[in-house]
């Protein structure tokens, strides 16, 4: 198996025609089957309202928001024990897809509540579109252990505990970040640094949107970057009103070394093939 391109995330390609859970703007189906809020799932497992601004790239995102917990069967008014199925996908593989921002909108999917993913095995998340992760996610809670989780996108931008959309037009001194884990392997792209555009480097590879300053965001996971962000392509700034950045308390997910943990679809690299020689 090869490692993918970008065109595997787009929709009709390897990751949409492979998923089990498919998620197109506000609708959801899994095994090809529609799922319908307060009978199938939870309401509110989908929503596709925002007031998201993304000072980056100057726009209004228009967002799907997916909720992990309730995907996984939980009701807002559960506690322990969920009142529906849980849905999350059976080989592993959610595929998500914005197809209908307008003009001077970005589309966008954004994870909330997957603080425990409810799937033993794992999951994988993909969408060709940029992807947001909001508050703890993937984290070892009571006697569930984190997963081997992934998430490809055109872009990955994480949100801590404490984002609040109402605030994404405001000061950056209103979007004040509080501490955060996030435990997945990351499959992004990037913008390329051009004469007078640096574009952030590996510490920005993960893109921010709060001040960060003095808080302290903990990932344990990997980064890997196989293209050039196709959306998301707004120039790297630091400061306002943008982002400051967080306490970096990063690690190699060393479990992933072994071969038998990996998150379901993990790509990989199975021949080395010689294109040129050079002798100097």
């Amino acid at each position: 198996r090869a490692v993918p391109v970008i065109g595997s995330t787009a929709p009709g390609g390897f990751y949409d025609l492979n998923a089990d859970v498919k998620v197109v703007n506000g609708t959801i189906a899994k095994s090809g089957i529609p799922l319908v809020e307060g009978t199938d799932i939870p309401v509110g497992t989908i929503r596709t309202t925002t007031t998201f601004y993304n000072n980056r790239e100057g726009k209004t995102v228009k967002m799907t928001e997916i909720d992990f917990r309730k995907l996984a069967g939980y009701a807002a008014s559960d506690t322990t024990t969920p009142s529906f199925p849980n849905r999350l996908p059976a080989n592993g593989l959610l595929y998500a897809t914005r197809t209908d921002a307008l003009s001077g909108q970005q589309p966008g999917i954004r994870l909330v509540n997957g603080q425990v993913i409810e799937r033993a095995l794992g999951l994988t998340v993909v969408t060709n579109d940029p992807l947001y992760i909001q508050g703890d996610f993937n984290i070892p809670v009571g006697s569930k252990p984190k997963k081997p989780t992934a998430v490809i996108a055109d872009a990955m931008n994480l949100l801590s505990v404490n984002w609040n959309d109402a605030n994404s037009t405001a000061s950056l001194s209103s979007r004040v970040a509080q501490p955060t884990t996030v435990n997945a392997a990351f499959i992004a792209g990037i913008k390329q640094t051009s004469p007078g555009n640096y574009n952030g480097g590996l510490e920005n590879y993960p893109r921010f949107h709060e001040n960060w300053t003095n808080k302290t965001l903990s990932i344990t996971g990997s980064f890997v970057s196989l293209w050039d962000s196709q959306i998301a392509t707004g120039n790297w700034v630091y400061g306002a009103p943008q982002y400051t950045a967080p306490l970096r308390n990063w690690y190699y997910d060393t479990s992933f070394s072994s071969g038998t943990n990996m998150p379901p679809f993990t790509p990989y690299a199975v021949e080395i093939v010689k294109t040129a020689w050079w002798k100097e």
